[in-house]
């Protein structure tokens, strides 16, 4: 026989035919190794339906009557009867294997054969080899089969086996159908095994025929191993309404290296179950895996561990037997992508006895009542008596009891005294025995408990009884004693009393009524009496605020009745209880005063600025054993007109108490001194009291009321100042210049007059001459916001001394509080500082700098009060349109005095940094209270040499002039322009020969040998200027004085001596002619001897020169850079 992975079929005896089917993976959503189906996909539904039609295929073939290889014949002795066409078939999804076989169907030599299957009986055996005649008895016995029941009726066609005939194992209609036995296997289980069916007859003879009786290939029966939880267990708790489902965990009791995945994508889940029948691992599969609230029976899914799940039954739940079970969720335990399902329920996790599960409360209990019986010894027993519920069985009856009305056996105060079972007969009843001392009313309620444990908190009306009185307190008094009452005035009465014997903790009421009320009228109507007040056990006595209970104005007397009672908790756990019964010595009578005092009007008031005094007055009141308070209030207490207003009110301050009533007059005066240098709003009321301290306390406002607003003022007016400039803007410093200005002051409140303001100065000079009037400019009458502004001119001129002053401004106000406000922070200046520039000399003085040398800014500013800054600048190419007029800087190499009133500076600029011609310097002085001063000099600045008839020529003074531009025509050669060409090419050529023979002439004179830096000069010499030229030499602006002969020595010194000196020099005409340069300086040195270290070679202004000049300007410029090495 051949082995299959699904199972195999077997035909006969010898030859086999086999229908194997292919094992399937299995995935969530098919039924495999006996799991749950959920709902399938539409491609698992289509996998589903070929490996459902495979299998009934394999079930049709089987039921097939096949007979051997050739003729389906049977084999073996068929006198001993034995079984014929042995099929055993393993079942891997069901974990089951089915053997099948067949008896008999021709007989051999005995014809009766088939009587004896009536009696005949078949044995199963299981081994795992061959099983043979040897090894058959060590097989493992499977079962015992009849061979052919005589009264059964196993085809449902034939009622018996009646006729041995039917007894032939053809398998046709009306004979016997075959045997069929089927072994469930336990989970884990694994190997290839035979079976075998041995014959046993009616003597109890055995035959075994492995040819014909047994199965010659194995089969592999294996099964999935156990991965399900253990000992599923539930308990409902009727209390909470929830049922408790545990179990133990595979991971709890699994080997190691055998736990199942409890974390990653691989992790465990748990199915928690609720059916309403055992769960089997018949059934286990068609499990829904719906959840339950959707009408499945998934219950809950639970993460890797959970070992409890409390599960809340739904409202309303009544006597349900409830199944829990418990599975896993195994991602790719079999299968990748598939989760696997132990259904099988071999480990306990399935509950097989229901829990019986009840939410529903029984009905309430009615016919409720309760009643007292009190003994002479001070006991007494309470009856309570109820109607059974005849629905209910094995159910108990709880009491409950409480000093009030309960609609909850919950509520505080409320206990259950006795659980009483049921009876069977219509009424239940318990008997109650109160502790002595007990004394209080009562009401019991009555709640059933069904014999789930089920009962309803909430408690009916109808499951209560009336309040009952219980009093076994008759050997003691229950009110207090020796009640003394007293008016007290003020509105206050006192009660006093001793407290009551044979109780402890107990609570005192007094009780006020109009008459003296009895106890059945007030338990008939409470509203009777009010309490006035509540004390504890010990104080003994209560004092409360009278008030008036009546209608309409309050008389002048009241009389009260007065009433204390008591509230104690009179037995053991009992709420407390008040006895009610109003003995005539539980009684007082008081009369009472509380009518307040008519309020005063108050009339006017006086205020003395002298004095610093406030007078108020009133109508006298008319309770001459009264006394009146006066209280003021610094604030606004009155913001709403319409709300009522109390003196108790916040901001109200007592400010005399106890102030007699004069016996006569109309009038009432109070005189109060008032605070010094204060400005201020204040209301003040006036309260009366009478004998009885009774006071109305409520205030009034306006015409005829009980309070007055008292403007308090014994300040002078405070005053805004400001100092405007003639912009009429605010003047932020405090050194005033000379101008004009406005004082302006705004005052804090109206003036009786116009303020008056003098100014003086330090030395005691008056500047406002005298003391002056100032200006109303604007009242502000519609500004409350505002005080009224007055002006005063001040004009400030120069020849007013420097120097601080002092503003005195006096005010007075309508209360007559004058108050002066001095101001001595300003002072004034009102002269400019004074400058002086020594050098520079103004050009208007005929001196000049020459270009190259420094010029010296030398000069001092002076100030009569302080000097603040000082700056300087230049405008360059002064009168040009080429001027550049550079920024202010600050003055730098100054030399101050020490109350900074003087300053001296001096600055160096070089000449070199200025083109020649006019420029202008100015200087800039501020002084401390802002008076600026400017002082300019206009200087030259000019470039000097030596002409060779000896006259010194400057460039800016008496420039050459220009030669005008050459105008070129374009005649032809014929034309007369150039006949002029050539006659003027002749004179050219002569002119070159004169020019040469200067130059030779010039070259001859006396030389005097110089060094290599001497030779370098000749420019110097030329122009005739040495390193430190006599400046008022050369620009002629010596003064009377220097104008003298001077002295050898300072001739020698005068570096401008060789201007004055007539010498022959010589310069160059053309530059075509080629001239040495050493040579040419070494002649230029001789001619005039100057270094020409010192001068500088000025910069040229731009000027246009013909075409035939323009050598001779490149000579020049060649001139200006050698002249200027020394910058």
């Amino acid at each position: 026989m051949m082995k299959s992975e699904g199972g195999q079929f077997w035909t006969g005896p010898r030859k086999s035919i086999f229908i194997y089917f292919q094992r399937q993976p299995l995935n969530q959503y098919m039924k495999s190794d006996g799991m749950m189906k959920p709902d399938l996909s539409r491609e698992n539904r289509r996998h589903h339906r070929s490996s459902t039609i495979l299998v009934l295929l394999m079930f049709i073939i089987s039921a097939m009557p096949i007979s051997s290889a050739s003729d389906g014949s049977d084999h073996g002795n068929q006198d001993l009867m034995p079984a014929q066409d042995v099929v055993a078939i393993f079942d891997s999804a069901n974990e089951v294997t089915t053997i099948t076989w067949r008896n008999i169907k021709t007989a051999n030599t005995n014809p009766e054969i088939f009587e004896e299957l009536w009696d005949a009986k078949y044995h199963v055996y299981r081994y795992s080899e061959p099983i043979n005649e040897t090894n058959i008895a060590s097989a493992d016995f499977v079962k015992t089969v009849l061979a052919c029941d005589k009264d059964s009726d196993d085809d449902g066609i034939n009622e018996s086996y009646l006729n041995a005939f039917d007894c032939k194992g053809t398998g046709e209609v009306g004979d016997h159908p075959g045997h069929t036995h089927v072994i469930q296997h336990l989970a884990g289980e694994t190997g290839e095994f035979y079976y075998a069916v041995q014959t046993e007859n009616r003597t109890g003879a055995k035959y075994f025929d492995p040819a014909a009786s047994s199965t010659t290939d194995g089969i592999d029966e294996t099964t999935s191993p156990l991965r399900s939880p253990f000992r599923v267990a539930a308990e409902y708790n009727p209390i909470s309404g929830q049922t408790t489902i545990s179990w133990i965990n595979y991971n709890d009791i699994a080997l190691p290296g055998a736990a199942i995945n409890h974390s990653g994508l691989d992790a465990y889940s748990i199915n928690v179950w609720l059916t309403t029948e055992a769960v089997t691992r018949e059934n286990g599969k068609d499990l829904d895996f719906n959840l339950y609230e959707n009408g499945g029976d998934l219950l809950a899914e639970l993460s890797p561990g959970t070992n409890e799940y409390v599960y809340t039954i739904p409202p309303s739940t009544s006597n349900r037997v409830s199944y829990y079970s418990v599975t896993y969720n195994l991602p790719n335990f079999s299968t990748p992508g598939v989760v696997y399902h132990d259904t099988r329920f071999l480990s306990n996790n399935s509950m097989q006895d229901g829990i019986s599960e009840d939410n529903t409360p029984p009905t309430h209990v009615t016919g409720v009542s309760a009643s007292f019986q009190g003994f002479s010894n001070g006991t007494g027993t309470t009856t309570i008596e109820w109607e059974e519920n005849p629905s209910e069985s094995n159910e108990v009856y709880q009491v409950w009891v409480s000093a009030t009305s309960f609609n909850n056996t919950s509520n505080q105060g409320v206990r259950k005294i006795a659980d009483v079972l049921e009876t069977g007969n219509a009424k239940g009843y318990e008997s109650y025995d109160l502790p002595i001392g007990t004394l209080g009313d009562a009401v019991y309620c009555v709640v059933i408990v069904d014999q789930y444990g089920q009962s309803d908190t909430e408690v009916n009306p109808q499951s209560c009884s009336t309040p009952v009185q219980e009093n076994a307190f008759a050997n003691w008094v229950a009110e207090p004693t020796n009640i003394v009452g007293e008016y007290l005035g003020d509105g206050k009465t006192r009660i006093s009393w001793t407290d009551q014997i044979g109780a402890e903790g107990e609570t005192y009421m007094v009780w006020r009524a109009n008459y003296q009320v009895s106890a059945g009228e007030w338990q008939a109507q409470e509203d009777l009496m009010t309490m006035k007040c509540q004390v504890p056990d010990g104080v003994q006595e209560c004092i409360f605020d009278v008030t008036y209970d009546g209608i309409g104005v309050v008389p002048p007397q009241i009389t009260s009745h007065y009433f204390v009672t008591s509230k104690a908790r009179y037995g053991l756990n009992m709420a407390e209880f008040e006895y009610r019964g109003l003995s005539p010595d539980n009684h007082v009578v008081v009369i009472e005063d509380i009518k307040s005092p008519n309020k005063v009007i108050m009339s006017n008031f006086q205020i003395s600025s002298q004095d610093k005094t406030l007078e108020l007055s009133w109508q006298r009141p008319q309770e001459p054993q009264g006394t009146v308070s006066v209280y003021r209030n610094l604030g606004t207490p009155f913001t709403d007109l319409n709300s009522v207003y109390y003196i108790d009110d916040p901001g109200w301050e007592l400010v005399e108490s106890d102030i007699a009533i004069p016996s006569d007059g109309v009038y009432q005066t109070y005189m109060m001194d008032l605070e010094d240098a204060v400005q201020r709003v204040a209301w003040y009321a006036v309260i009366v009291t009478d004998e009885y301290n009774n006071s109305d306390t409520e205030l009034y406002v306006g015409t005829g009321s009980n309070t007055q607003e008292v403007n308090e003022d014994t300040l002078g007016p405070d005053i805004t100042f400001r100092l405007l400039d003639e912009d009429n803007v605010k003047v932020e410093t405090n050194s005033l210049t000379k101008g004009d200005y406005t004082i302006r002051v705004e005052a804090s409140e109206n003036l009786a007059t116009e303020p008056m303001i003098n100014i003086t100065s330090s030395s005691g000079e008056s500047i406002s001459a005298g003391i002056q009037r100032m200006a109303l400019v604007a009242s502000n009458a519609e500004n409350p916001d505002k005080g009224p502004e007055y002006a005063f001119s001040l004009d400030i001129t120069a020849s007013i001394d420097a120097g601080n002053i002092r503003i005195e401004i006096s005010l007075d106000d309508v209360y007559d509080n004058g108050r002066i406000h001095l101001f001595e922070n300003f002072s004034i200046d009102g002269q400019d500082p004074k400058i002086v520039i020594y050098s520079p000399s103004s050009s208007s003085e005929g001196s000049k700098y020459l270009y190259g040398n420094d010029i010296k800014l030398v000069g001092g500013i002076t100030d009569d009060v302080e000097i603040a800054s000082a700056k300087v600048k230049f405008l360059r190419n002064y009168g040009t349109s080429n001027s550049v007029n550079e920024p202010w800087r600050n003055i730098t190499g100054l030399v101050k005095s020490e109350d900074n009133r003087e300053w001296a500076f001096e600055m160096e600029y070089a000449s070199g940094n200025f083109e020649y011609g006019s420029h202008q310097v100015t200087v800039r002085a501020i002084d401390v209270a802002g008076n600026e001063k400017e002082y300019s000099v206009v200087f030259v600045v000019d470039w000097c040499r030596h002409r060779e008839d000896g006259i010194t020529v400057c460039e800016y003074e008496n420039p050459v002039a220009e030669v005008p531009e050459t105008i070129y025509l374009e005649p032809s050669y014929s034309d007369a322009p150039y006949t002029i060409v050539w006659a003027v090419s002749g004179v050219s050529l002569f002119s070159i020969i004169v020019a040469v023979i200067v130059i030779i002439t010039a070259m001859s004179a006396p030389k005097k040998k110089k060094t290599d830096e001497e030779e370098d000069n000749w420019m110097s010499e030329f122009i005739g200027t040495s390193a430190e030229p006599d400046m008022d030499s050369i620009t002629n602006t010596q003064s009377k004085e220097q104008s003298k002969p001077a002295s050898n020595d300072e001739d020698e010194d005068d570096p401008f001596d060789t201007v004055n000196k007539l010498e022959r020099k010589t310069r160059p005409k053309k530059q075509e002619i080629v001239v040495d340069d050493d040579d040419e300086d070494d002649d230029d040195d001789d001619d005039f001897g100057f270094d020409d270290d010192v001068v500088e070679t000025p910069k040229k202004r731009p000027r246009k020169r013909p075409a035939a000049r323009k050598p001779a300007s490149r000579k020049v410029a060649k001139r200006k850079a050698v002249k200027r090495d020394d910058d």
